[in-house]
C-alpha cells in the first residue's frame, strides 16, 4: 500500500510539471515527429501474478465462514496466465482503453481447519481433516476513459475514470455436513456461488518518451465507497516500459497491480472479497 501511494503521489507532481513544449494536436505531423501520437495500440502478451483472496458467501443476510483460498483451500498463489487490450485515441485529449485478464485456479487440498459455505438451507460445512475439491474461476474485464491535460508527443499527462468488473465464480466440493435449515446429514456435496462486483475508479496517468523507441507508462486509479450496506475500497497500480521495434511493432514490460475490498451485508445474498492480484506482465503491442 505504501509502495502504491508513493506512486500516486508521483503521478501527481510530475502531472502538474508545466511542459515547455507544450504543442497542440496536429493531425497533419507525421508519425515520426510526434513519438506518442499513435491512434491505435493493441497488446497481447503474459502476466505472472500473485495472490491474496478471502472470501466469505452467505444467504438470508448471514455471512458463511470467512475462507482464505490459498491458505486453507490451497489454490495456487502464483500462476502463469495472459492479457490481452486494446487503445484508441480519439485526438490528444481523450483516449479509451479496454483490458482483459483469466484468472482461473483449482486445488484439492486436506481442510486444516472447518469451514462453512452458506447459511440454512444453503449451509455446507466440511469439517477439518476432510479432503476437498476446489476451484476458483476469475475474470476481469476494464474500461477506462482517458482525458490529457497534458500531451505534446512526448510527454502525456492527464486524468482517468474507468471501470473494471471482477466475475468471480467459486465451486467447492467434498463429503460435508448438508443442513436445510432443520436437518443436517454428511453426503458428498458442492458449495460455491458466482458474484460479478463491478468496480469504479478514478486516478491519473503520466507517459513519458524519453526517445522515439523508450516509454516509460504509469497509472494509478482508486476507490472509497461506503453507501448502504455496500463499502469498498479498491487500488490499482501500473508501471510498464515500451521499447518500440519498428513504427508498428514493439515490446513491454513491468508491474501492475490490483487490491480490491468490496463487502454487502444487507442483501439476501451477503458476501465479503478481498482480493489482491499483482505482478511482472510481459506484452507485444501493435501501434497504428
Amino acid at each position: 500500500m505504501r509502495t502504491a501511494l508513493t506512486l500516486i503521489i508521483a503521478l501527481s507532481i510530475l502531472a502538474l510539471v508545466p511542459s515547455s513544449t507544450n504543442a497542440a494536436w496536429n493531425d497533419d505531423q507525421e508519425h515520426e515527429s510526434r513519438v506518442l501520437s499513435d491512434r491505435w495500440n493493441v497488446w497481447l502478451g503474459g502476466f505472472v501474478p500473485n495472490f491474496k483472496t478471502t472470501v466469505a458467501y452467505g444467504s438470508r443476510g448471514l455471512l458463511g465462514s470467512v475462507i482464505r483460498l490459498e491458505d486453507q483451500l490451497g489454490l495456487e498463489e502464483d500462476i502463469q496466465t495472459g492479457k490481452i487490450g486494446a487503445f484508441y485515441r480519439f485526438s490528444n485529449k481523450r483516449a479509451i482503453l479496454f483490458d482483459y485478464t483469466r484468472l482461473n485456479r483449482d486445488a484439492t487440498n486436506t481442510l486444516g481447519t472447518e469451514i462453512t459455505i452458506g447459511e440454512g438451507e444453503d449451509e455446507v460445512t466440511y469439517t477439518a481433516g476432510v479432503i476437498v475439491d476446489s476451484m476458483l474461476d476469475n475474470d476481469i474485464f476494464t474500461v477506462t476513459y482517458r482525458h490529457s491535460f497534458i500531451n505534446n508527443g512526448k510527454t502525456e499527462a492527464g486524468f482517468t475514470a474507468g471501470l473494471s468488473a471482477f466475475l468471480f465464480d467459486l465451486k467447492v466440493a467434498g463429503t460435508g455436513e448438508v443442513s436445510d435449515g432443520v436437518n443436517t446429514e454428511t453426503r458428498y456435496a458442492e458449495a460455491g456461488d458466482s458474484l460479478m462486483i463491478p468496480v469504479p475508479a478514478f486516478g491519473m496517468y503520466i507517459n513519458h518518451a524519453f526517445s522515439k523507441k523508450w516509454i516509460l507508462r504509469m497509472s494509478a486509479g482508486f476507490l472509497n465507497l461506503d453507501i448502504g450496506d455496500i463499502e469498498g475500497r479498491y487500488l490499482t497500480t501500473s508501471v510498464t516500459v515500451d521499447y518500440i521495434i519498428t513504427k508498428h511493432f514493439g515490446l513491454g514490460g513491468g508491474f501492475t497491480r490490483q487490491d480490491v475490498n468490496v463487502s454487502n451485508t444487507g442483501d439476501d445474498n451477503p458476501y465479503l472479497i478481498e482480493y489482491r492480484v499483482g505482478g511482472p506482465t510481459l506484452y507485444f503491442s501493435l501501434v497504428f
